[in-house]
Parts: structure tokens; C-alpha cells; sequence
């Protein structure tokens, strides 16, 4: 299942440059990664979003943002038609991600990586 972003992240040497990341695991679009650099980012099926999942027509046009605050990322829903799980629960308010939470948008599941960490 880490195959792919192990095998990505392995080339970086210096794991305190990385910046939190989503990982697409399993989904049309398995294997891409999405650095999260600014303050927030929108995922959806829009060409807009910071994260455009064009490929799974389960996702809203703004499905969830990602929003970062100081060390912490967190994740809410924008009122999408089939919600937001984070670690298998659906989530019904704004919700900090942990390192390696599994996140499920549509028919996507992505893997978050909190900056500065490096598969193991």
C-alpha cells in the first residue's frame, strides 16, 4: 500500500525539507502525491483546486479543504455530496489530521503526511 510514496521518498535524503503531504492510495488517481505549501487547499474535481482529483466523479466540484495552522493541519468538508472520513468516520466539523491519517473523498483515499516525516 506505501509502495509508491516510500519509494518516492526515499530519494530525499534530508526528511526535515519534506512538506506535509497528501497521498493518493487507492483511487483513479493512485500514486500522486500533493505538497500542501500554502495556508489552505481545496480538494475536488475542479482544474481550481490545490488538489484536483478530475478523475473521480464521486467528488464534489470543492469537496474538503485542507487548512494549515501553525504545526497542525486540519480538514473539513465543504458541504459535499458524499462527506469527508478521516481514518474510516465521517467527520462533521473541521478535524486536525495526524501523520499517516487515511483520508476518503469520494472514491479516493489519500494518506496524510505530516512535514517532516519520512516513511519508515
Amino acid at each position: 500500500m506505501d509502495t509508491f510514496s516510500k519509494l518516492l521518498e526515499d530519494t530525499i535524503t534530508d526528511s526535515s525539507t519534506l512538506e506535509s503531504r497528501l497521498i493518493v492510495m487507492n483511487g483513479p488517481e493512485d500514486g500522486r502525491v500533493f505538497s500542501l505549501t500554502g495556508a489552505s487547499a481545496t480538494i475536488g474535481r475542479l482544474e481550481s483546486n490545490a488538489i484536483a482529483l478530475t478523475l473521480d466523479r464521486a467528488i464534489s466540484r470543492k469537496h474538503a479543504q485542507i487548512s494549515r495552522e501553525g504545526d497542525f493541519c486540519f480538514v473539513e468538508d465543504l458541504n459535499s455530496t458524499y462527506g469527508v472520513e478521516v481514518q474510516g468516520e465521517r467527520i462533521r466539523a473541521r478535524r486536525r489530521l495526524a501523520d499517516r491519517d487515511m483520508l476518503r473523498v469520494g472514491e479516493t483515499e489519500l494518506m496524510f503526511r505530516s512535514a517532516g516525516e519520512k516513511q519508515e
